[in-house]
């Protein structure tokens, strides 16, 4: 929640809406804002800069007059960005979804019910809303689901054998008695 210039006043209801918290309605405005890190209950008050658009585009311009751009292909590949404290546009660090066992879990149970969300993580993995939420990014990340289209139910793009190529490509291994790492549509039957 960020409150600059330009945006209006809030109430305790709006910032409960937003937050699932109050205290937005205490920001003072100009850069005053509320930051709700992943995992956490309490938001953090904080002060950031606010920037119009012809100020943003003024200081890429200026950054294009002193050089040519050289870009770096590999940071579009998965798992190329990590950075301290997350990477991608999950709240996950850019490899925590390597050792965290209940992820594989949501993996298993997407692949095998066929569904994906954070609704469905939070009731078959009681969770909260905060982490099931940072799954559903992660697998966007790594490209098993695709991107949210409204209220339509997001595309599984990626099979359990993909996802298994993908741990062995990370260097993880198990105990084959381990049904974590069974097929799930095996499981079914």
């Amino acid at each position: 929640m960020f409150r600059g210039h330009g945006f209006p006043s809030l109430s305790k209801s709006n910032s409960r809406v937003v937050l699932d918290v109050s205290g937005a309605e205490n920001l003072l405005g100009k850069g005053d804002m509320l930051f709700l890190q992943p995992g956490t209950s309490a938001p953090v008050r904080g002060q950031g800069v606010w920037l119009k658009d012809s100020e943003i585009n003024a200081i890429i311009e200026h950054a294009k007059a002193h050089g040519t751009p050289t870009y770096d292909d590999e940071v579009l590949k998965v798992g190329a960005v990590q950075m301290e404290g997350g990477g991608g546009s999950g709240s996950m660090g850019g490899s925590d979804w390597i050792s965290d066992r209940q992820f594989h879990e949501a993996v298993q149970s997407m692949c095998r019910y066929n569904r994906s969300g954070a609704d469905f993580f939070r009731r078959k993995l009681n969770i909260g809303y905060n982490k099931a939420t940072a799954y559903v990014e992660q697998l966007e990340d790594l490209s098993f689901i695709g991107p949210q289209k409204g209220t339509a139910a997001r595309e599984i793009i990626k099979s359990w054998d993909d996802w298994i190529e993908q741990l062995k490509g990370n260097g993880v291994s198990w105990d084959e008695e381990d049904e974590l790492y069974h097929n799930p549509v095996e499981l079914r039957q």
